[in-house]
């Protein structure tokens, strides 16, 4: 019995020395999002935008809105594209840390 709550005790003393630790990687990165219209300002549905340079990117919902989550700080230019439409590319956007970048777009 002792030798159980031995193990207990030193399983706490891990759990209350490291979970601190798990808790440092949040706002490390940042977020893009906005909404995609076009020229009658009606919402473009299934809009791709991409982060050029990277494999990371959106499709716009029902309200021509996006989002992109997890960015590193940084610069980033965006292209956003959809069939019928002509393409537009965003350049220079920023990326701060725990800060929702706003970046609407008309194509």
């Amino acid at each position: 019995m002792e030798r159980i709550i031995f193990k207990i005790r030193k399983y706490l003393l891990y759990i209350c020395l490291f979970s601190p630790f798990l808790f440092l990687k949040g706002g490390i990165t940042g977020k893009i999002s906005g909404k995609v219209i076009d020229e009658n300002n009606e919402p473009l549905i299934g809009c791709n935008i991409i982060i050029q340079g990277t494999s990371l990117g959106a499709a716009t919902n029902l309200k021509g809105e996006y989002f992109i989550i997890n960015l590193s700080p940084g610069s980033y230019d965006l292209e956003f594209s959809m069939i019928g439409y002509a393409a537009y590319t965003a350049e220079g956007v920023s990326v701060n840390i725990d800060v929702t970048t706003p970046l609407n777009a008309a194509i």
